[in-house]
Parts: C-alpha cells; structure tokens; sequence
C-alpha cells in the first residue's frame, strides 16, 4: 500500500531509470520480485507489469511485514549509465560509482578527476607542498598510476581531446602570488601617479603615497599529449579556467574567463566570446553531442545550473531554488551522462551537499547515490571551478 502523497514507477531498481508511471496515496499494488539489495520491488496491479517502486517503510507498507518475493534481476541500464568519478570537494580522494548510484570504490587522490572519453583512463592533477604539480593518468584496467608532465604550478581541470589522446589544462603562469607593498613619489606639481587597480590600506608617509596590491594570479592554458607528456602553451587570457573539449568540433576549447566564456580556435590559436558573455559563468562543460554547454552560473547570492546552446547562444534555467528562502539552496558542478540525457550535479537542497541528478531540461531531480552509499561522502562545494562529477561509458 502506497503510504506518500506520489511514488515514483522506475523502468527499473534505481534512480538512474526513467519513472514510467506514477502511484498516488493509497493505491496498492502486487509485489512479484524484489533486486538483490532488497531495496526495490517489482510490482503489478491485476497481473499486469507497472515497473519498479522504492522498499523504503517511508513509502509503503507491505502485508504481511516480511515479504517472500523472489529476487530478480535489473534490466539493462539505459545507454547514458556508464561510470561516473566522484570528488567530495577538491582535492583529496576520488570514487567510482555506477550510475546506479549503489556502489562506491576508492580510486586516488588528486585534483578534478577527468574520465577519458572510452572510460578507461583517469586525468587528474597533484600539488605539492609549493604549489608546484604534475598531471597524471590512472589506468582503470590495471590500476596503476603515473605522471605524464610535472613542474607546473597549481595544474588544475584537464580535460580530454575527443579522440581521447590529448588533454588541456589551466596554470598558474604570471601575476602576483603574494601582497605586494608599493610607495609612488610625489611629483613636481604635488600629484601622484595613478593607483593601480585593487590597491587598498592607502597612506601618505611625507612625500611618498603607499599602498598594498592583492594577490592576483594569472591562470593560462596547456595543451599536452597524453603519450608523450610533450606540451604547447595555448592563448589565454589573463584569467583562464576550466577548459572543455567540444567533442563535435575537435579545433575548439570553450574555456571561463573573467568577463564570461570564451572559445579558443587550436587550429589558429586565437580566442573570441562564446555566445553572449556574462561574467558569472563558470566551469563550461560541453554536451556529449557538443550541442550544449552546461554552466555553473552565480545567480546572485548562490549557485544554480544553465545551458547555453553552442550554435545560437539561447540559455535555459535548469534548476531554480524554491521561492521565499531565507538562504536560497545551490546546484552547481554538472556533469553530462554519457548518451546526454541526464545531467549530475552537487546541491545543497537537502539541507546538505550531495550528488544530485536530473533530466538534461531540469526536469525531476532527485539524489543520484543510494542513502547507505551517500553516507560515506562528505561533500563540499567551493565555488573555485572545482570538478566533481565526471561521467563516461563502460
């Protein structure tokens, strides 16, 4: 007997099938097998096969309490299931799960874990103790892990080459790592030279004018072979993040930038705007068809989820906090299912972070791990272009 106000039908024994119907308050339905974990029930009405509901006693309550079903096996996971890399915030360990959310293994540790375009091989980064580091690659196959460049500062976000034999990175090349202290002279007729931007705790010591300039780090771009560890540095403006490869169009990189998202033309090596700019676009992520770029957008005091279409530049809102909250709760962090129809992301909406998945046009929103398997992530979201998702096939 249904016990909430809706249940979800699931083509099958998890979250990540598709809903094929819906059962209301009351209703009671036949359980004619259970899965392996005891945590889903297949269920009929009159003989007639509706799909799967969840087990959980916070939805339904079976007669007699015990139920003698026999154990069945899932279908076949859609096409967009494959395997996905989970981070808990960035840097430290990351995990393999299935799309199934069921189950969850150690891999390594690292920086914005990137699985390759075959689902075979891990990209991530590593910083040691000076903020100097190393791209890497983790063999899924046979476990093993090795370097392929080093001595670059603060490597973060690589990203694959559609063919799955190059990567891109941003870096730290240039700018100020530190607080610097500066004193401008006064000049002949009593004036001093224009400040730069950013200086502050601004002061008149006789004739000289001091201040202090933040840190301000410049980020750039790397291209590297992932065989060879050989390497070119790409154009880049003054602050580059969070490459993406379009997997339809190989010579373009979309990358985040200070004044919006730019595209970058390896073939020429030179960068324009991508699509309308808009300066609180972060960590562009390209849809497995390259139609779409999935954005982390900063909608004013909190974090939500947008498209933006890579032919005609439109955008659609993806997730949207609920109205007349104190604190508005965020979505951030999404990652495309392999077949481009669901999209994994980060929130808080729990009233903790978590992976979350939804349908490709934000459509039906729910957890994406098991209760049991969630509880063994803490997760975080920094809002520094982090990835903590990524998502490829078997």
């Amino acid at each position: 007997k249904i016990l909430s106000y809706e249940l979800n039908v699931r083509a099958g024994p998890g979250l990540i099938y598709d809903p094929v119907g819906v059962l209301k308050q009351g209703q009671s339905v036949e359980i004619t097998g259970v899965n392996f974990t005891n945590e889903w029930y297949r269920v009929a009405r009159n003989g007639e096969p509706l799909g799967w509901i969840s087990a959980s006693p916070a939805y339904i309550e079976t007669t007699p309490l015990v139920v003698d079903a026999p154990q069945v096996g899932a279908p076949a996971v859609p096409s967009g299931g494959g395997k996905l890399i989970l981070q808990g915030k960035s840097g430290g360990d990351f995990y393999l799960t299935n799309a199934e959310g069921s189950t969850l293994r150690r891999i390594s540790s690292g920086i914005d874990p990137a699985l390759s375009p075959d689902g075979t091989q891990i990209a991530f980064t590593r910083w040691d103790n000076n903020e100097f580091g190393s791209v890497w690659i983790y063999d899924l196959n046979t476990g093993t892990e090795w370097p392929i460049v080093g001595e670059i500062r603060e490597a973060k976000s690589p990203a694959w080459s559609p063919d799955g034999t190059q990567l891109v990175i941003n870096f730290q090349n240039g700018g100020r790592r530190e607080i610097e202290y500066h004193c401008y002279p006064m000049r002949k007729d009593g004036t001093f030279r224009q400040l730069p931007p950013g200086a502050y705790n601004i002061k008149l010591r006789g004739l000289k004018l001091c201040f202090k300039l933040p840190p301000d780090t410049h980020w750039q771009l790397r291209k590297i072979d992932v065989t060879t560890g050989q390497f070119e540095d790409l154009a880049s403006a003054t602050y580059s993040f969070a490459p993406t490869w379009d997997p339809a169009n190989p010579w373009r990189i979309v990358f985040a930038a200070s004044k919006g998202l730019l595209q970058l033309d390896l073939n020429r090596n030179e960068y324009w705007p991508f699509g309308e700019s808009d300066f609180r676009d972060h960590a562009p992520v390209f849809s497995p068809d390259g139609s779409k770029v999935a954005v982390t957008y900063k909608q004013d005091n909190h974090w939500e989820i947008y498209t933006v279409d890579a032919h005609n530049g439109s955008r659609l809102r993806l997730t949207k906090s609920e109205p007349m909250l104190e604190q508005p709760f965020n979505s951030a962090a999404p990652a495309w299912s392999p077949n481009g129809k669901k999209i994994a992301f980060v929130s808080d909406r729990g009233g903790r972070w978590a992976f979350w998945i939804m349908n490709s046009d934000g459509t039906d929103p729910r957890p994406l791990l098991l209760p049991e398997v969630a509880a063994q992530l803490e997760v975080e979201y920094s809002g520094v272009d982090e990835r903590l998702i990524s998502w490829s096939q078997q």
